[in-house]
């Protein structure tokens, strides 16, 4: 895995959020959030503003996305990824009621709920030390950043390093060529947090049905699983790559 990147800067912001909101899927999901708790949509801050390229394998895409938090309690992660000159909305809901976490997920244009309670998952993201790097070095950070660039470096033989393993931050199962089959092992380690955890049962459903990247069924399953999970950029990359096989 590769990724290169910037952070958007304002005028790039306003456009996503205004492309956001022009978004029929979009507003479908702001509406379903609604149904479980009401929020004003027109209030929010943002960060986690990011533009990267990101490779998988064979898999080149271009990425944009965005945080918007409306308030300590609900969120949305938004990611526009452009793959072969389709763009594909990928977004995720998250409120939080009561003693459960509910997570909306938007892909191909549907929203799917699922729902946590919030000691099961802070059991789960607290399961393992997690040496957390910045985002910066999740994503390698160029001020010359532009759509496409991954793909004119690898012309020029200029690529960034390649990620070997697991992505940074002491992921175990999340990254390519990460875990693996090892997963499937009962006495295999467990994930650092809740959304390496989801990883883990990613690299074991690879195994147990015999297939790679891309794969529907496991590619789906960790994209929906992976909406419930805390908003950073491990998770932008997860969702970025993951949530586009079917």
């Amino acid at each position: 895995m590769r990724a290169i990147g910037n952070w958007l800067n304002n005028e790039e912001e306003r456009e996503i959020v205004k492309e956001l909101y022009n978004s029929s899927e979009f507003k479908s999901l702001l509406a379903a959030m609604k149904e479980e708790k009401f929020f004003d949509e027109n209030s929010f801050d943002t960060s986690l503003n990011l533009k990267f390229d990101v490779e998988y394998y064979d898999t080149l895409a271009n990425v944009k996305s965005i945080l918007l938090k409306f308030s300590e309690n609900v969120e949305v992660n938004a990611i526009f990824r452009a793959e072969d000159k389709q763009t594909r909305l990928i977004a995720d809901g998250q409120i939080i009621v009561g003693d459960k976490k509910v997570a909306f997920n938007l892909v191909n244009g549907e929203v799917q709920k699922s729902e946590v309670l919030l000691e099961d998952l802070k059991k789960l993201e607290t399961l393992g030390a997690n040496d957390s790097k910045d985002d910066s070095e999740l994503i390698p950070i160029s001020s010359d950043y532009y759509p496409g660039m991954l793909k004119d470096m690898k012309q020029t033989q200029s690529v960034p390093p390649a990620w070997t393993g697991c992505l940074y931050g002491g992921y175990i199962y999340c990254g390519q060529s990460c875990g693996g089959k090892i997963a499937c092992d009962s006495n295999s380690k467990i994930g650092i947090n809740y959304l390496d955890s989801v990883c883990k049962s990613h690299d074991c459903c690879y195994h147990t049905r015999g297939v790679s990247y891309k794969n529907c069924y496991c590619d789906s399953r960790l994209c929906n699983q992976a909406a419930l999970s805390t908003n950073t950029a491990a998770k932008t990359i997860v969702r970025a790559v993951m949530c586009s096989s079917c």
